[in-house]
């Protein structure tokens, strides 16, 4: 196979003369370019990328950390990063983890990963161990060290769009089935819906907001059929997830009351299925794939020493879907 050392000695220059011929840097006559250059074509001579881009200490490597295992929202993001990368011709290299994220990065960074870009369906990484040569964006969740290179959802414009849908189609007595206590997009989008109560003056009861759960069906059901056979019910429920608006639905089927007549709905998240359902659910997407683009473009600048250092438009607006549900 023909080398750069061949084309050069056959064209009687150097070899960082080729170099600069092929790349289009550096100085060269052009008397040496075209003679370099017809060599190149005649022997139909491709540089190396590989060893290039080791010598300019890039491997246009990512690394893409997540547990894929159980991934939900998150592989939309992972689609929208491995496209942004693609784009970019960089490639991913996935990790799948669920507990030592410090090993996990160790690991890409032994591949000689350019940057890691970190996702968990958790909505606050508990972990302080990301102290690391390599640069990291944190994407679909928080760390409070790193809270700078974390591309999220604005859960409290979306918990408040969802909960004004509801008053602007005449509900006063709104409920609202929340998410894992603790958890910061469960804190956000109950902010979102206080937020919008208050603005319409209308007094939060305590009674009608009830503790959910992101992965449990049957307790969501029992919540669910606890707020339903209230005396004096709500007219709409407000939930956290449009999982746990299922176990709503559910329950007010098994208790003969109908949506949106006897009960308006409005989950969270516009999973495919929220289309298919009976009524096909009002709920609120969050901007999955502008999160994986702009944690790629975040990770970039911090790869290339551009990042500004500002986060505004780090945290992402959600949009409202609104179907039959909410009436």
């Amino acid at each position: 196979m023909i080398t750069m050392k061949d084309i050069a000695k056959e064209a009687g220059v150097a070899v960082s003369a080729v170099s600069y011929a092929i790349n289009g840097n550096g100085s060269v006559s052009e008397e040496k370019k075209r003679r370099i250059l017809d060599l190149v074509e005649k022997y139909n001579y491709k540089p190396n990328a590989v060893a290039r881009n080791l010598k300019q200490r890039k491997t246009r490597l990512i690394g893409l950390l997540s547990n894929l295992q159980s991934l939900g929202a998150d592989r939309k993001i992972v689609a929208s990063i491995s496209d942004e990368c693609s784009r970019r011709n960089y490639n991913l290299l996935l990790f799948n983890t669920t507990d030592n994220s410090k090993q996990a990065i160790d690991l890409l960074a032994s591949h000689q990963v350019e940057g890691v870009i970190y996702i968990d369906d958790r909505t606050e990484v508990l972990i302080d161990d990301f102290s690391s040569d390599i640069p990291i964006v944190l994407a679909y969740c928080n760390n409070e060290a790193n809270k700078e290179f974390c591309i999220t959802p604005n859960d409290v414009q979306g918990g408040y769009i969802a909960t004004q849908h509801l008053i602007e189609k005449g509900h006063r007595r709104i409920g609202c089935i929340t998410g894992n206590e603790g958890w910061k997009a469960t804190n956000d989008r109950l902010e979102g819906y206080k937020k919008a109560l208050v603005e319409n003056e209308i007094t939060a009861d305590t009674g009608i907001i009830a503790t959910g759960h992101f992965f449990s069906m049957e307790h969501n059901y029992q919540v669910s059929r606890a707020l339903l056979t209230m005396k004096n019910k709500p007219t709409a429920i407000f939930c956290f997830s449009d999982a746990i608006a299922i176990s709503v639905y559910n329950a007010a089927l098994d208790l003969g009351l109908k949506i949106p007549e006897d009960i308006a709905v409005v989950g969270f998240d516009n999973e495919a299925y929220t289309r298919y359902v009976r009524p096909p659910m009002t709920t609120v997407a969050m901007p999955l794939k502008e999160i994986g683009v702009v944690a790629v473009e975040t990770l970039f600048s911090r790869i290339n020493n551009t990042y500004s250092g500002h986060n505004s438009a780090h945290n992402l607006n959600c949009e409202l879907i609104v179907r039959q549900s909410s009436g």
